[in-house]
């Protein structure tokens, strides 16, 4: 009797452990270009979560100050429209916290974090998940993290490389406040941020005012 009561224990808890891991919601940040200086909308998106009763979601999403700066949330148009939602901004991170009182079908856009690109951003820089709990976290989650990359101030004559020409061409206005030649859009044209990226190839095309 003991020994078949073992055996059933040992099923079972397989059992539970499977079902927990089949109904594991995976929550994932995208790999997206972004510009110096420019807003930036970073959509979480998520599997199907019909039948799970979601109604609480607890965020804390990580980034680099240096190159981002959380600006908020945005919910209209995603899975948490009309949901009770606050965030804060501290130290390098976006806390969320949401909930509702009807339970939230369907997959997709869970909500999109806002952010702007520092003026002076370049290269790439990961976002992740400091904190992710569904309903308290009785809801289990795998978290997949995002990274952003900076597309906007490289290769000012648009021919796929950063070189010496174009540390040229940007020296044909140093020390000026051009607009067409201020890259980073900080007032003043400088040769700094073309230098920092020599050698490398071009995520974009320059814009047509250079070629």
């Amino acid at each position: 009797m003991a020994h078949r009561f073992g055996r059933l224990f040992v099923v079972c808890a397989c059992v539970i452990a499977w079902t927990s891991a089949a109904q594991a919601v995976d929550v994932r940040l995208p790999e997206i270009p972004a510009d110096p200086a420019k807003p930036l909308v970073v959509p979480i998106t998520v599997d199907d979560v019909t039948g799970l009763n979601l109604k609480g979601v607890d965020i804390v999403l990580r980034f680099s100050p240096e190159v981002l700066t959380a600006t908020g949330i945005e919910t209209r148009g995603t899975l948490t429209d009309g949901w009770l939602a606050a965030h804060l901004v501290q130290d390098g991170e976006l806390r969320i916290s949401m909930a509702t009182a009807r339970a939230t079908t369907g997959k997709g856009v869970l909500l999109n974090a806002t952010f702007t690109v520092n003026p002076k951003a370049t290269g790439e820089t990961s976002i992740t998940f400091g904190k992710l709990m569904f309903n308290e976290n009785r809801i289990p989650t795998t978290p997949y993290p995002g990274k952003v990359t900076i597309t906007g101030i490289l290769d000012p004559t648009g021919d796929g490389v950063v070189d010496l020409k174009d540390v040229m061409r940007i020296a044909e206005f140093f020390g000026s406040s051009d607009p067409a030649a201020d890259l980073n859009h900080d007032g003043v044209v400088d040769i700094v941020m073309v230098a920092r990226q020599f050698g490398r190839k071009a995520f974009r095309a320059a814009p047509r005012l250079w070629r």
